[in-house]
């Protein structure tokens, strides 16, 4: 199984790759979304996508990072940590259960200037949490069941 995003074959073109996306500047259209050449269902068909190896897996939870939580900048990608991901289970109106992914952005350990501590501010800072649905139509596609099938084997 080849991967083409780190196997060293693909060292020359990921190099040259990278150099031709450096002046890229894609435009975002108002839904947020960059629009992508590469179709999402072809990197699961050709297994970039998926649990078949353990950077395999770590790339597709990357991947599904980017793609719903938008992360289109390098900070963004920086603050990224799966200590910070959390399961999360709702029940709905109609009492079935919901999963979800929740990322909870980095706060800063140190008091703002206005004096509050940085834990009140984390109890504060639940508008900016970030989260990732669970796929009930194709839980091989499913982030959450990725994201559980990680912790089992980490």
């Amino acid at each position: 199984m080849e991967n083409i995003f780190s196997d060293v074959i693909y060292s020359q073109f990921n190099t040259e790759f990278t150099k031709i996306l450096q002046h890229l500047k894609p435009s975002v259209p108002a839904a947020g979304y960059v629009q992508s050449r590469v179709e999402e269902e072809f990197l699961w068909d050709c297994k970039q996508l998926g649990a078949y190896s353990p950077i395999v897996l770590l790339n597709t939870l990357l991947f599904f990072c980017c793609k719903y939580f938008g992360f289109t900048k390098v900070e963004q990608h920086r603050q990224l940590s799966f200590t910070q991901l959390t399961c999360c289970t709702r029940t709905n109106l109609n009492h079935t259960r919901t999963t979800s992914l929740c990322f909870y952005p980095p706060t800063s350990t140190e008091a703002q200037p206005d004096g509050v501590p940085a834990k009140k501010r984390k109890k504060d800072n639940v508008e900016n949490v970030l989260e990732m649905m669970e796929n009930l139509e194709n839980p091989l596609h499913c982030p959450v069941r990725l994201y559980e099938f990680y912790l089992s084997k980490w």
